[in-house]
């Protein structure tokens, strides 16, 4: 008879979480919103750009700074630049020919807003691409005193939704990590499903995070 596994016949390991994943495009999780990624990647890597912004929006937990930064990443350039405005970044920028990924454009203050809006209304000029990313969508823009012309301007781009990934998903990406780890054998075995929950229910719910802690629990076994 197998014994089953619980957290009363496991030892207790500390772990070093703080190290924080590198977001990276083949580390990335797709599933719903396909649709949504496969049009930001076809924007990106357009020559030819009908429309000079790319705005998406979601819940938290629904992957959108992970993207931008993942993006940002595959470019090893400096005229790319991700700007996070929930860690009070100013906007500041009048270069020609640059890539702006700007995360959490609601927390922008009023001095960012106008440049940005200013640089938007010359990018025919200025040749310069902003991929955005919102909790909120563009209309709801407004109660952080976005002005109509400049929702409007969002508007004349692309928008597109991210949706969050449902628990029941998690646990299957999760279990096909371990999958790989081999720790199982089957991708659909349910031996450590009990860590799974565990680990969505307690732990940080970025499934990067999550995969660097079974990543060190094998190293550690």
């Amino acid at each position: 008879m197998v014994e089953k596994l619980s957290f009363e016949t496991l030892p207790q390991i500390p772990l070093r979480l703080e190290s924080s994943p590198i977001p990276s495009l083949k580390e990335g999780i797709t599933y719903s919103n396909e649709n949504s990624l496969n049009a930001l990647e076809n924007y990106i890597s357009s020559k030819h750009k009908r429309c000079k912004s790319f705005f998406i929006w979601g819940d938290r937990g629904s992957g959108k700074s992970f993207w931008l930064k993942a993006w940002k990443n595959e470019f090893n350039e400096k005229n790319v630049v991700y700007i996070n405005f929930k860690n009070s970044h100013k906007f500041d920028e009048e270069k020609k020919n640059m890539i702006f990924f700007i995360d959490n454009l609601e927390n922008a203050d009023s001095y960012s807003k106008d440049k940005i809006f200013e640089e938007l209304n010359k990018n025919h000029v200025s040749n310069n691409i902003f991929i955005f990313s919102s909790y909120y969508d563009v209309d709801s823009l407004e109660k952080f005193y976005f002005s109509k012309d400049f929702r409007s301007r969002l508007k004349q781009g692309f928008v597109y939704r991210l949706s969050k990934l449902s628990d029941k998903k998690k646990k299957e990406v999760l279990r096909s990590y371990i999958f790989k780890l081999k720790w199982i054998s089957k991708k659909d075995d349910q031996k450590y499903d009990f860590l799974i929950e565990y680990m969505l229910s307690r732990l940080p719910r970025e499934l990067s995070s999550l995969k660097i802690l079974l990543d060190n629990l094998n190293n550690f076994a």
